[in-house]
């Protein structure tokens, strides 16, 4: 039976993703560098900083998306 590396580099962040609803519920997955995370939504883990930094990417995209899809409806 393989053993899982639970060690946690000293350099790695914790991050925290929303949870979602419907479809959204489950982990986000996170590709860098051909290497593949996936995350839990609705619990604080700890990740690389590459991974927290495309984390952080993803959501300030959907804040610009949520925006501009709010002004065109308006318009």
């Amino acid at each position: 039976m393989k053993k899982e590396n639970t060690q946690v580099q000293s350099d790695w962040v914790t991050v925290y993703v929303d949870p979602g609803s419907g479809k959204d519920k489950g982990t986000i997955f996170v590709g860098v560098n051909g290497k593949g995370y996936y995350v839990p939504r609705g619990k604080a883990v700890e990740v690389p900083p590459e991974v927290a930094e495309v984390l952080k990417n993803r959501e300030a995209m959907l804040e610009q998306a949520e925006a501009y899809s709010e002004s065109v409806s308006q318009g």
